[in-house]
């Protein structure tokens, strides 16, 4: 009986001792605390309030001022970008934060809904100045600094954007020289007074919003359905001349419209003869209704010419409506869309303001 007793005590300590260490054992930090501690909302301003309500709706913190490096790197350690390193600044002044958020709060979120965001964004959302990175290939000699991508993954955690930077730090590297670039250009900025630069940008950051969303399972393309009509085997005819126009084969007449690249907001036609797959031929609807109005794909690509093209416009934009997404809308953009004041930025080159209306009136897919 004795040792049936010891047995009990024995498994009553050894019990208890487990318990007694998972107590004590230290939690894993949670790596979102170590982002710099940001408070949020940053302010009592107006425009902070517009920041806590957009994330009340959407659920991701737009953070304008007291980031550091660490907040931008990689699980916030200090990864390097091989023999670069990064180059950033916080918003220079209040000017520039409120533009950021008034931004987002008038040409990005009302297009948006949480179904379709759900699990896209990261908590934070930075906005900054100036992200670049520094890359030596000679010190002192090649030197020259570059704009960094705001969204790569294998980089950063979190989402950033930039709109602005310094001209020095926009240089091309090119046969032993520097040669400086249009900040504006860089970042694809929007420009005060200028219509389609707010287009573009307002495409530029939907697009990475919609494309996330895609990959997420939120918005489900309808192949088989979207694909009825479309011959994928037979090579495109690309290029523009009249009797191309004319082939049965080319491009536009087999409803392959081409696409908008991401980055730069520009027009592009098919990539190959090879025609895309039903999803990529998808998307570059997609793509191309966010960007251009019904009026302005019509000016172009008119539906008497072009009816299976015209048609597959008319899918996609009703099919996006079933998840909430105005495509139309998005391509219009908000009827008070110049955001004033203009913050205040230095070394920037001048540009025409332009106003309400575009000066030259061909559409700018061609024109790029």
């Amino acid at each position: 009986m004795k040792p049936i007793y010891n047995v009990w005590i024995l498994l009553f300590c050894l019990t208890f001792s487990s318990c007694y260490d998972e107590d004590i054992i230290d939690p894993t930090p949670d790596p979102l605390a170590l982002a710099g501690g940001i408070e949020f909302p940053q302010g009592d301003n107006p425009w902070d309030n517009d920041a806590l309500e957009i994330y009340k709706n959407f659920g991701v913190k737009l953070i304008y001022k007291n980031i550091t490096e660490k907040d931008l790197n990689k699980n916030w350690t200090n990864g390097g970008l091989g023999s670069s390193s990064k180059i950033f600044e916080n918003c220079l002044n209040d000017e520039m934060g409120v533009f950021y958020i008034t931004f987002m709060k008038d040409h990005v979120f009302p297009y948006l809904n949480r179904e379709v965001t759900d699990r896209v964004f990261p908590m934070y959302w930075y906005f900054i100045y100036n992200y670049s990175s520094h890359s030596v290939i000679q010190p002192g000699i090649m030197e020259f600094n570059v704009a960094l991508l705001e969204h790569d993954e294998s980089q950063t955690d979190c989402w950033l954007t930039c709109f602005w930077g310094d001209a020095a730090h926009c240089s091309n590297l090119m046969f032993g020289t520097m040669t400086p670039s249009d900040p504006l250009e860089a970042w694809k900025s929007p420009i005060a007074g200028n219509k389609d630069s707010y287009a573009i940008r307002r495409f530029k950051i939907i697009d990475e919003i919609i494309r996330t969303a895609i990959t997420k399972g939120n918005i489900i393309i309808p192949e088989e359905e979207f694909d009825a009509g479309f011959d994928h085997s037979t090579p495109l005819i690309r290029d523009e001349l009249v009797e191309s126009k004319a082939d049965p084969n080319y491009y536009l007449k087999r409803g392959y419209p081409g696409y908008i690249i991401s980055l730069s907001g520009k027009y592009e036609k098919p990539a190959s003869d090879n025609p895309p797959t039903a999803k990529e031929t998808f998307i570059g609807y997609l793509q191309i209704a966010m960007r251009l109005t019904k009026e302005e794909r019509e000016a172009k690509w008119p539906s008497a010419t072009y009816p299976f093209l015209s048609s597959k416009f008319d899918f996609v934009t009703n099919y996006l409506k079933k998840y909430n997404i105005d495509l139309e809308a998005i391509a219009q953009g908000p009827e008070d869309w110049d955001i004033k004041p203009y913050p205040e930025l230095p070394e920037l080159p001048e540009t025409d303001e332009g106003d309400d209306d575009d000066d030259d009136d061909s559409w700018p897919g061609w024109d790029w």
